[in-house]
């Protein structure tokens, strides 16, 4: 029985674990998400023509 608990507690871990990379992603697309709606000419001189480029 110790070793289904061990394993149980495991799971738990990493379900824990999942679900901070989750709002971690989550967060991280928020950013980019919020940067994609910052006015094009907004920031460094020349950097809407970069955004053009790269993008």
């Amino acid at each position: 029985m110790a070793e289904a608990t061990t394993t149980e507690a495991e799971a738990a871990e990493a379900v824990t674990d999942a679900a901070e990379t989750e709002a971690e992603a989550a967060e991280a697309v928020a950013e980019v998400a919020e940067v994609r709606m910052e006015p094009a000419g907004s920031g460094d001189p020349g950097s809407e023509n970069e955004q053009e480029e790269t993008a």
